[in-house]
Formats: structure tokens, sequence, C-alpha cells
């Protein structure tokens, strides 16, 4: 897990406004602009902030995985990964502020466990 692209992750997410967040959307331009999975790591795609080259001729999805993989460090379909960028938070907290407070957690190692996933529950 790559603790330094994380802590850029949660600097992203706060340059974006509330409406800008839709954990349930994928990125399907790069001029629709949110998305991926869980969107948070749609935001990061497309950020100048990290070295990434997103490319709308290739599928978003796997985009998405190959972002969390090698930029960030993170098996997709981790708890891990579901905890801090799982689509289903959306329909419990789909708020940036909830994003950035999970993502946090993980910064300080805080270790999630499968109940505490809402699509779990």
């Amino acid at each position: 897990m790559n603790i330094e692209n994380l802590k850029v992750v949660v600097e992203v997410l706060g340059t974006i406004r509330e409406d800008q967040l839709d954990m349930h959307e994928f990125i399907i331009s790069i001029n629709e602009g949110c998305g991926s999975v869980a969107c948070v790591v749609g935001h990061c795609m497309l950020s100048d902030r990290f070295d990434f080259d997103f490319d709308e001729e290739k599928s978003p999805t796997i985009q998405a995985i190959a972002f969390v993989e090698n930029v960030l460090d993170i098996r997709v379909s981790t708890i891990k990964w579901e905890y801090m960028f799982g689509g289903c938070w959306a329909s419990v907290d789909n708020s940036i502020n909830g994003a950035i407070k999970r993502i946090e957690k993980v910064i300080n190692g805080f270790e999630p466990e499968v109940l505490d996933i809402p699509c779990y529950w």
C-alpha cells in the first residue's frame, strides 16, 4: 500500500465539490469528470497530481484497476479496497468527508474487516 499516494488521494478529494462525488458512478469519458470505482479513483485518475495517463479509448474499469494496483499499490477486491473505494458506500455515506475519513483511517493503520463494509451487513 502506497501511503504517500493515499495521502494525495485525500488531498484530491478535498478539492472537489460534494455534488461531484457519487460512489455509484463510473468514468465513461474524461469530459464527464467523475467516476470509476467508487468515484474516488476516477477523480484521482483524472487529476494532474498523479502520473497516470487516462486513455478514453481504453476500458475505464481496466484503467481504474491499473491505477489502484500500480499507483496506490492495493489489490482490487481486497477488504482494504472495498473499505476505501467500494461502491456500496453510496447507500450509507456518499460524501466526500466520509470517503476521506475511511481513507485516513487506513492510512493511520486501521485494518478493516468484512463487517466494516456495508455490502456485508
